[in-house]
Formats: C-alpha cells, structure tokens, sequence
C-alpha cells in the first residue's frame, strides 16, 4: 500500500472480508472526529471501524471513539438517518478507492480515500445531505442538496492488463515499475512485489518478462482477497501494510503475519499517532513547567540571599554586644552632631536626618534617632535580622509550593503522554464484555445485557467451560474459560464475584446473592418443546452446584499489561489484589457512577508512589464508569501486589 493511504487492492481486500463479516449487522453510532478527521462506525457485535477520507479504512482496535459529542452536520445527520439500522451492503463506487455503507433504509455514508476525498451522507436518492468538506470542482460539486459525484477514476482494472499494455508502458516510460504505476495504474508496491516475483531486474523487460509479470499481478490479487494482512517494518516504524506477502523485503526487513488485514492496517496506521492537538496540550505543558522551574530558582536565590544577609545581621550584633561601651559612645557622638563618628576598625555612623546611619563589616544600617541606647540599638539589629528570617521562610514556602504544582504537571505530563498510548492500546475481544481473571488465571466474561448474554452462551461457551448465574433474575451470563485446566474453588468464587455485581442486587440493595455453576453441556438456548425461551433467555438442564451467598460487591484495580500500559480490572479482591498496583473496594452507594470514577481515578493514583501516579489517571472516567456497576461509593483504597496482566495469554 501506499506510505500514507490505502491503494485499490488494499480496499478492494478490505471490503471482500468486510461484506462477509459487517453486512447483515446493525450501526450502533457513529462519532465524527473532526480535528484529526476521523469517522467511528460502531457496529454492534462487530467491533468498530475508523475511516479518515483521503487515507484509510478499516476495523480498529486501538482507538476508541471521542467522548464528548460535537454537532456537526455530517455525524449529526448520520446518526439520525443511520445509527439502529442494518448495513445493507458494503460496496465500491465506481470500482474506485471510495467505500459505500448503506443501511436498511438506502441512506449511505460513503467515504472517498482517493487524494482530496471526502466523507458523505446521502439520501437514498444520491443527494447530498453532508460531508466532510464542501467544495467545487471543475468535474464536481460538494454541497448539501447536490446529487453525488465521485471524483474521475484514474487507471484500468488490474485484473484487464495484458503482456502487451506492460510491454507499451515500459516503452513509454523506460523503467519498468515506474511504468506499471503511472501509466498502468498498478498500486507501487503491487508493482514492485510483481516485478519481484516475475524475477524482473525492473530496468529492462526481457522476453517472457511481460507475461510474468501479468501472472504475478494476478496471482498477488488473489492472494490479497484471502483478508489475511502483512507488516513490514525497520527498527524504528512500520514501513507499510500489504494483503498479500511483499516477498521482495524478505531479508531487508521484518514481516510479520496478520491473520485478518484490519490488524495489520490497524497496527500500521497507528504508529505514529502524534496529532497537533496533543502536540499543542505537551507544548502547553512544557511552557508552564519552564515557568515553575524558573520560580523555584528565584526563590531559592532570595532565600539564600535573605539568610545570609539576617546571618550577617547576628554576626554584627555580637560585634557590637563586645564593643558595647565604644557603640555608646558613637551613638552619642552622632547626636551631638560630631562630625567624626566612629569605632576605630570596628564602626563608623553620621546622621541621616531622622537616622543615624552606621556602617559596620561594610554593612549600612539605618537606626531611628529614637534608639537611644546599644541595647536597643542591639534589639533593632536582630529584629532586621528576623525580619529577612522571615522573609527567607516565606521565599522557602514558596519554592514549596511551586516544586508541589511542578510535581502536578510533570504527573499531568506523564498522564497525558501514557494517555495517548493507552488511547491506541490493542482492544482484546473479551474487552466487550464484563470481565476478569481469577488468582489462577482463568479468563472470566460475562454479558452486559440481555443480547451479549445470549452471544456468550452462543459463541463463546465451549466444551469444558464453566456457565454461572447468580440465583436472581436480571444478571449476567457468566463464562470461565477453562481452556483444558479445572478451576479451583477460589477461582469460582472470584467468578461469582461478577456473576452477582453486575446484577440487578447492586441496585435493590439486597446484601448476598447464591451463585450457581453447571458444566458447558449443561446449557442450551433451545427452550423444552412447547416452551418459548425469551431474548438472552438460557437453559440450564440437570444438577445445579450452588456456591455459598456471595456479598454484593465489587473491587476495582489498576493493573498493567503486557506493553506496560494500564489496564482496570474488576474481580474479587484477592484475584484484584494479585494483578493490580492499586484497587479499590467499591459499594453500592447514592454516587453517581461519573463522579465515583473520577474520584476513583484521583484515589489510586493518591496511594501509588511517584513514578507510578500516573498510570490510573492515563485511563478516561469513563472507561472507569463502564466497569462499574451502578451508583456506588468508595470503601477504601490500598496498593496491589503488582503482578500484572498477560492478556495475549487469555486471546482464547
């Protein structure tokens, strides 16, 4: 594929396997990211896709949709005419690089990844109802109430060249590649893998070459409609995304092997992710930091020069208590009004008007006329003394201060930096679940409503699994993956702990729940004969075993994974306890779930030393609020054991 956007073949791969999957499933929303320009089509059960005009198309797992909504048009309109709606079909336009989805009710969205493209909303008679940018164009207009037009396709069908066109268009070009891209329209890096294979040298055509060159465009097509995805990348970021294996980087880079393309395009264009936003948020930052830093250091310059002027002010007090008699004699010389006034290699004083000025070790003092005696003279010292004490105290408290909203934005710094990563974290399947793992390291799912319910018994239960339910109606499906091995006791129970939280018993206030296991082949979704079996509804043939009363509760931590990036988990607290650097014990409460999120946030990362604070505020509130049961309160907060989460090991 191009560097910087998806080519025909790599759309033309991504749509054969996006029609099999995505048709057939409904929209739950759509998000506009207008800054950065990215769209997010959730589709229920299916994941998510991003799509960016101009550059790409596909599943994402690393990115989440924006949080706060902005009313643009093109969402706006989206949402109404396509959010709840069934996806029709996924097509082509004009066999180009723009991408089609329309709904049950013949309303689209296309998205243009053609140089300049758009995104659009049409109505299903082809109007436009609006998009992404407006503009006219000496072949197009884009503008509300216009009927579509695709921009003009460039290039044939790759699937019509023949020897002779490649044999043409190395005679008018010279070079071979060069040719089958800007006269052929082949994508460079299907030219330049096709030469590969072909055995070309690509600076001369000789015989034979022109056909097998045409064999190995045709044979990297077919291999590109497998969906299976390839990565190439140097020691620093990935080179480009192919559908097919670029055997022509073998030896010169690394390729590593995606079974569906969605990941490799998702990994790829997810590598450098900076955006001007964030770049502007870190520049912010850095500003402010340079600010406090050049404060701390004023202040630790005034504190030092305010000490050593009040540590010269005691000195010379003790110089004048030993040379008490002479200082009474110069005070009274100066009063007088004696023209030389002076304590011969110690002091010498004139008046100053109202004063009397005296100089001592090259220190000038101003002492009203009222002093009247040494030692007042003595007290006045010190007092000036303790005056720039102060002083240097109040200088100290500063720096303090400063130093304590320095450590604030170094910790906000790293928040936000860890953020972005976390923002971009790999998304595993079970993500969409309610979900935990056990002391002994079962994976634990169980469904958020009704329909994901069904999914889990339906999809995911399999052959020695366990199946749990809390004894009360209105709670969630509840699946230990065994994955061949026999869970414990302590692991059922930290299974339970799931089964009854995100019940209906966290909110009627009931204080424990019974929780029943069967063996996988115990459950069905087929109702007896006779019966009907209503929507997430599941039957559990044969002996229930009963686990005893599990209180309703719910412990919460922050744990890191594999990439070292902060992951929340939900379990029992010994299971919690094991993984995460610090958790949290929640109940039901009166709190509304945002405002015990962010509170949350701010008491995990309180209890962790400082180079970890950061990890539980680098996680949004909200995904803090999706993994809590209800209105709740905080019991109590302690640090973890910090085992950590291997979740490429639980991709069951």
């Amino acid at each position: 594929m191009a560097r910087k956007s998806m080519n025909i073949v790599d759309v033309a791969s991504w749509l054969m396997r996006a029609k099999t999957e995505l048709e057939g499933r409904t929209i739950g929303n759509i998000y506009y990211e207008k800054e950065a320009g990215l769209i997010y089509i959730k589709v229920k059960g299916a994941g998510i896709i991003i799509a960016e005009p101009g550059r790409r198309i596909h599943r994402t797992s690393r990115r989440a949709p924006p949080q706060e909504f902005k009313p643009d048009p093109l969402v706006v309109l989206a949402r109404k005419y396509m959010k709840n709606k069934r996806i029709k079909t996924i097509s082509l336009v004009n066999d180009d690089r723009i991408v089609k989805i329309t709904t049950s009710n013949d309303y689209s969205l296309v998205v243009e990844l053609v140089p300049r493209g758009i995104a659009a909303v049409l109505d299903p008679s082809n109007t436009i109802l609006a998009a992404s940018k407006y503009m006219r164009l000496r072949d197009r207009v884009v503008r509300p109430k216009e009927a579509y037009r695709p921009p003009p396709k460039r290039g044939e069908k790759l699937e019509s060249i023949t020897p002779d066109d490649v044999i043409e268009a190395y005679k008018a070009k010279g070079k071979l590649v060069p040719a089958l891209v800007s006269v052929l329209g082949v994508p460079g890096e299907v030219a330049e893998e096709a030469v590969h294979r072909a055995g070309a040298s690509g600076e001369e055509l000789g015989p034979g070459e022109a056909e097998r060159i045409v064999e190995a465009i045709r044979e990297i097509l077919e291999e590109s409609m497998k969906g299976h995805g390839y990565l190439v990348s140097a020691p620093e970021s990935p080179i480009e995304a192919d559908p097919f294996n670029p055997t022509h980087y073998a030896g010169e880079y690394e390729i590593t092997r995606y079974e569906a393309f969605d990941d490799a395009l998702d990994d790829f264009f997810e590598a450098s992710p900076v955006t001007a936003k964030g770049k502007r948020a870190t520049d912010s930052l850095e500003g402010e930091r340079a600010k406090l830093l050049a404060s701390i250091e004023k202040a630790k310059e005034q504190a030092r020069e305010y000490r050593e002027r009040a540590e010269k002010l005691r000195r010379i007090a003790d110089v004048i208590t030993k040379h008490y008699p002479e200082f009474q004699s110069l005070l009274e010389c100066v009063r007088k009004g004696r023209g030389d006034c002076r304590v011969e290699g110690v002091a010498e004083a004139r008046s100053g008007g109202k004063n009397i000025i005296v100089v001592i070790e090259g220190i000038t003092l101003t002492i009203p006329r009222s002093v009247a005696s040494v030692d007042q003279l003595i007290v006045e010292v010190f007092k000036k003394a303790g005056q720039l004490e102060a002083k240097a105290e109040r200088a100290r408290s500063l720096m303090i201060d400063v130093e304590k909203k320095l450590a604030e934005i170094e910790l906000k710094a790293r928040a936000r930096s860890l953020a972005e990563a976390y923002k971009r974290r790999k998304r595993y399947w079970f993500e969409a679940f309610h979900y935990t793992v056990t002391r002994s390291g079962f994976l634990v799912i169980g469904g958020r409503d009704a329909g994901q319910n069904e999914v889990i018994a339906r999809k995911y239960l399999e052959p020695g699994d366990i199946f749990m339910h809390a004894d009360i109606h209105g709670a969630p499906a509840v699946v230990v993956k065994t994955r061949g091995r026999v869970p414990g006791e302590d692991d059922l129970y930290d299974a339970a702990v799931i089964a009854v939280a995100y019940s209906k018993a966290w909110k009627t206030g009931v204080g424990a729940v019974r929780v029943f296991y069967v063996d996988a082949s115990q459950v069905s979704l087929s109702p007896p004969t006779g019966e009907y079996l209503a929507k997430g509804g599941i039957m559990v043939y044969g002996r229930k075993n009963y686990l005893k009363p599990i209180p309703v509760r719910l412990w919460l931590g922050v744990a890191l994974d594999d990439e070292g990036l902060p992951r929340l988990l939900p379990g029992s607290e010994e299971a919690v306890r094991v993984y995460s650097i610090a958790y949290a014990s929640i109940l039901p409460g009166d709190e509304k779930k945002l405002v015990v999120a962010e509170e949350l946030r701010k008491k995990l990362s309180s209890v962790l030393d400082d180079e970890k604070k950061h990890f539980p505020l680098a996680i949004p509130v909200e995904d803090y609020s999706m993994r809590l049961p209800g209105r709740a309160r905080i019991s109590r907060v302690n640090r973890g054991a910090g085992k950590g989460l291997s979740l490429t090991l639980l991709r069951v």
